[in-house]
């Protein structure tokens, strides 16, 4: 999914390998041909979410999951759904961003 997205920058090529300080950032891809790319990918996770096991689908918490003892389970599979969620949104958001830092989106590329 990175791949598809987003592109490294290296900010400092000197720094020791033991370093606690982040020495790369991530930066959106602003190309407009990688539209397969992109749809290749959300495809795949889609089919990855429709394939999980029928206790990891999401549903939310219920009083009888709390009462059976199942509430861990279900905060695990919420988070299962969260990082899913924020994969698709990290895959999807240079495609809402402006050109450029002063370009403001226009109502065509608002998310509604």
């Amino acid at each position: 999914m990175l791949k598809a997205q987003y592109s490294v920058l290296i900010r400092d090529k000197m720094r020791p390998d033991n370093t606690v300080n982040s020495t790369m950032m991530l930066f959106p891809n602003k190309k407009l041909d990688n539209f397969e790319s992109v749809t290749s990918v959300d495809l795949e996770l889609m089919a990855w979410a429709e394939a999980l096991p029928q206790n990891c689908q999401y549903r939310p918490l219920t009083p009888l999951d709390v009462k059976n003892g199942r509430s861990t389970l279900a905060v695990q599979r919420t988070l299962l759904h969260m990082v899913y969620y924020t994969t698709i949104s990290a895959l999807h958001r240079p495609q809402f961003l402006p050109s450029s830092p002063s370009q403001a989106p226009t109502a065509s590329r608002q998310v509604q």
